[in-house]
């Protein structure tokens, strides 16, 4: 069973096995700027609108779909991440680069062919339902994809690429290599669904 809990867990663990290879560096005083916040807001309303008048059906295919698009974006983030760090490294420790290279692409290998599926499978998912207007709900994970890109094009990565980050990164491929393919399947079978009366009440109460 897939939970929100175990999502959040899972990607603050793969995010830290790369922590000693991927700095980030932001400038706190510009980390809400203007757009960021106005596509946050935008996010908000649409949010409200699209749950606005949905039955339990409806709520909890919007949850579901918001979980394994979640688990998706988060892969493919972590894949951008690795990619970049292994590149990094293969160039700041040359007899580095084979065995990097090597087990990124088997990384990858397993990896990329799961999220193709996962994305797939939740595509079908939205698309053989009548509870919410599929369009809608790709409007939704449109503008959630925005508000992310935009936030990580504020941030600038900067790659550790000293011989024992680099290590460090080539022995944990083995770690986030099968804890990802586990999220990954699991967004093809059962998700845990919340009890959404809560949240229902709370939508008619808006809009009276």
């Amino acid at each position: 069973m897939f939970h929100f809990a175990r999502l959040i867990v899972f990607i603050a663990f793969s995010l830290v096995a790369f922590h000693s290879v991927c700095a980030f560096a932001q400038d706190q005083e510009k980390q809400i700027e203007k757009g960021q916040g106005d596509l946050i807001e935008q996010l908000k309303q649409n949010t409200d609108e699209l749950l606005s008048g949905l039955d339990e059906e409806g709520l909890k295919l919007v949850y579901s779909t918001r979980m394994r698009d979640g688990v998706i974006r988060a892969v493919q983030y972590i894949q951008e991440m690795v990619s970049g760090a292994v590149g990094a490294c293969g160039q700041a420790q040359p007899d580095m680069k084979v065995p990097l290279d090597q087990r990124y692409e088997k990384w990858w290998g397993t990896l990329g062919p799961l999220l193709e599926k996962a994305e797939a499978y939740t595509k079908e998912k939205i698309d053989s339902q009548d509870a919410v207007p599929p369009e809608k709900i790709y409007q939704h994970l449109d503008l959630v994809s925005e508000t992310a890109e935009y936030t990580r094009s504020k941030v600038e990565k900067q790659y550790v690429t000293d011989r024992d980050a680099c290590q460090y990164l080539l022995d944990n491929m083995d770690v986030t290599e099968r804890d990802l393919s586990k999220q990954l399947n699991d967004v093809m079978t059962a998700i845990s669904l919340p009890d959404t009366s809560k949240a229902k009440e709370a939508q008619e109460q808006k809009g009276q």
